[in-house]
């Protein structure tokens, strides 16, 4: 992988299967780097844009409030069908793996 070029911030990146819509965790804002963490995503037009520097046709980075927040990475994947998310949290004790659908 010779081109390798920053995305920003953030950890535990997936990529869609699509190649175009990546979440990943990265710190909410208003926290301190490092101590929370919630779930973004962000998106390209098309494979061949870039996603360090979307185009206006571009999404994100949006941060899914939905999924609320927690202090390690949520380490999101998603369906193929892009409608149905797994997610780990340890807002709750034992850490959890939690299902979201739309």
């Amino acid at each position: 992988m010779p081109n390798q070029q920053p995305l920003g911030t953030g950890r535990t990146p997936f990529l869609a299967d699509d190649d175009v819509t990546m979440w990943y965790a990265d710190t909410p804002s208003g926290a301190t780097a490092g101590t929370a963490y919630a779930i973004f995503v962000q998106s390209r037009s098309t494979k061949m844009d870039s996603l360090a520097h979307p185009s206006t046709t571009s999404v994100g980075p949006v941060q899914i409030d939905q999924l609320g927040i927690s202090t390690q990475p949520m380490e999101p994947w998603v369906a193929p069908d892009l409608r149905t998310m797994f997610y780990s949290s340890d807002a709750t004790q034992p850490r959890t793996i939690y299902s979201a659908t739309r």
